[in-house]
């Protein structure tokens, strides 16, 4: 698989400031040969920015394409000749020229969409399934308040009852004018009859003395 290798870096880190300096990245051609081997790495091309290399100005970049089974394989490649400060982005490419033809069989490939396996539902011996399916029945929370409490003097209360009396009924007072009415006809008939004696006797003794 080729990969089209984009490598970043700052003005301070760059080569062209440095003349005496050459990066690995373009060192000696055994170095690259015997790192490519080991990481089955091909490097077809190396190209830099004039401006960067030559005075040190932007762009500070560099591009690469690389042949690698993987894209691992090329980060490795590239972390090990480039500073830790250094940045490197890799794209997969396709040389069209030479790779048309892979290109086209890719595209014939019809798409496979992808299918999620079914999920295992394990049947429930209970009464509480349905074709399978485990239904669970959550009962809602009970909400209604507990009654209050009696107090204990009104349970007693209940359990014995106090049977109400009615108070008998009395006669209305009479008025004050009404028994002093009654009381003057009680003397009077009492002076009547203390008086018929005495004038009795008086009549008696006019008789007797007439005699």
């Amino acid at each position: 698989m080729l990969f089209h290798v984009t490598i970043t870096h700052s003005q301070a880190d760059c080569p062209g400031r440095r003349p005496a300096e050459t990066p690995e990245l373009i060192g000696p051609a055994d170095r690259l040969e015997a790192l490519g081997d080991e990481l089955s790495v091909t490097s077809h091309s190396l190209v830099w920015g004039a401006s960067c290399i030559l005075w040190a100005e932007p762009e500070h970049v560099a591009y690469a394409l690389l042949e690698a089974p993987s894209l691992e394989a090329v980060e490795r490649y590239i972390g090990a000749l480039t500073p830790a400060g250094w940045v490197t982005r890799a794209l997969p490419v396709f040389m069209m020229a030479t790779q048309l033809d892979t290109v086209r069989q890719l595209l014939s490939v019809p798409v496979m969409p992808r299918v999620q396996p079914p999920g295992v539902v394990a049947e429930a011996d209970s009464a509480e399934t349905l074709k399978g399916l485990t239904v669970g029945i959550e009962e809602p929370p009970d909400t209604t308040p507990a009654p209050p409490e009696e107090q204990p003097d009104q349970q007693i209360t209940r359990a014995m009852p106090i049977p109400v009396v009615e108070p008998p009924h009395e006669p209305a007072a009479e008025a004050p004018d009404q028994q002093l009415t009654r009381a003057r006809r009680a003397t009077s008939r009492t002076g009547c009859q203390s008086t018929r004696p005495a004038a009795h006797a008086r009549n008696a003794d006019t008789s007797r003395r007439a005699t």
